[in-house]
Parts: C-alpha cells; sequence; structure tokens
C-alpha cells in the first residue's frame, strides 16, 4: 500500500493578499495582474502618444497628459477606498485618463511644447466630466457610459471649438513614424481583441466608421472640417 506523498504546510496555507497597515488598521491592497486587458490596452495607447510627442506632432503636453492620468487615478482610488475599504491599483481610472489624453486638445499647445500648462484646467474639467458619471449614473451596480467618452463629448460640445478640438485622425505623411504608429495600434488591437474576444465588434465598428468616412469625403468633407485647429 502506497501513501500519498505530503505537501509542505507552506504549500497548502492560503496565499496573503497584500495590505497596508496605517494607525494599526489593516488595510488590503489590490495590485495589477499581468494578463489585466486594460493594462494591456493603455501600453499601446501609451506608446502611441510617447510617438505622439517625439515623431507624430501631437500637440499635448506632458503636464497636460500626467494631470489628467494621476487625477482620474486619483479619484478611483478615494472613491474605491470610502466605499469598499480597499485600496485598489485604479487600471480603470488610469485608462479614461490616458484616453482622454490621447484624445483631448486645447488651443494654442503647439508640438513641442512639452511642459506647456496652457489650458490644464480643461484636461481637469475633462477628468471630472469623465469618471464623476462612472460613480453616479449607474445600473445594476455597472455604469451605463464609457467614462472617456461621455466626458469628451460633453465637453467638446460644450466648451466649443474655439478653445478645445480632438486629435487629427491622421498625423503625418506616410512615412516611418505613421509605419510604427500603425503596427502599434494594430498589434496591440489583436494583442487586447484576441484575449476579450471582441473582435467581431471591432470589425463592425471600423466597417461603420469607413462608411460614414466615405461619406463624408463623397460629399467634399474631410477630417479637417472636424479639427479646425490644425
Amino acid at each position: 500500500m502506497t501513501t500519498a506523498p505530503t505537501m509542505p504546510a507552506t504549500d497548502l496555507a492560503p496565499k496573503k493578499r497584500p495590505e497596508l497597515v496605517a494607525r494599526g488598521r489593516h488595510i488590503p491592497v489590490v495590485l495589477p495582474k499581468w494578463n489585466d486587458p486594460r493594462l494591456k490596452l493603455s501600453a499601446t495607447i501609451w506608446t502611441i502618444t510617447i510617438l505622439g510627442l517625439t515623431v507624430l506632432s501631437f500637440q499635448v503636453s506632458i503636464p497636460q497628459s500626467a494631470v489628467t492620468v494621476l487625477l482620474c487615478a486619483l479619484i478611483e482610488v478615494v472613491v474605491t477606498y470610502r466605499r469598499e475599504h480597499v485600496l485598489v491599483w485604479p487600471a480603470s481610472a488610469m485608462q479614461t485618463g490616458i484616453s482622454v489624453a490621447f484624445i483631448f486638445r486645447v488651443a494654442g499647445t503647439k508640438h513641442g511644447d512639452y511642459w506647456s500648462t496652457n489650458g490644464l484646467y480643461y484636461f481637469v474639467l475633462v477628468a471630472l466630466m469623465s469618471l464623476l458619471p462612472k460613480y453616479i449614473l449607474r445600473y445594476n451596480n455597472r455604469h451605463v457610459f464609457n467614462p472617456s467618452n461621455i466626458g469628451l463629448a460633453w465637453a467638446l460640445l460644450l466648451i466649443g471649438p474655439s478653445h478645445v478640438f480632438s486629435e487629427h485622425l491622421w498625423w503625418a505623411p506616410l512615412g516611418a513614424p505613421v509605419l510604427i504608429a500603425m503596427a502599434v495600434i494594430f498589434g496591440g488591437a489583436y494583442w487586447v481583441l484576441r484575449q476579450v474576444k471582441m473582435s467581431p465588434l471591432a470589425l463592425l465598428f471600423l466597417a461603420t466608421f469607413f462608411v460614414l468616412f466615405g461619406l463624408f469625403a463623397l460629399f467634399g468633407r474631410t477630417s479637417e472640417a472636424l479639427c479646425p485647429h490644425g
């Protein structure tokens, strides 16, 4: 008769969750997981943003991007802690922040103004308009709207094109920088969509987008008509 091998006690014991001790209180800490698709999407957008700051002529500065991301992250950390008494890595909010910084532009900011604080209050406003509906407008304990989308839409509508606008759809003549950006976009899309199994939805969006863009071209309209501050 054989007996099953015994496992070391350390293998049988559950892994202790990380925590922070503050004034005698043990506060659970939820750290990011490397397989979180939000981290992959953020990494993709960050890469394109860095390319935009350096070689793709994006009209955005480091403080504008940093303040937006950090404010969104801070809001989510504070709200989650007050609700659940847990410190969480704000992956979702950081994704919202970098999405806003990737798209939102303020008139007067030029490419190469790396440390400009021009219109920083507009970025703060969009961050607030993106995160607050996430916690206020909810159904079945889930937010109703995509946070960055609703924040950007309201900001562009309420502030107006004389002050703010969205990033152009085309960044430069076809060359190495644009080809690298396209590789990052398509590679990142495959990287994320394969995990979340949303490729059909993405293809449907792209088909609709290209049809609408084709209709704009057919009637003599271009993306420049939507971005007067090029």
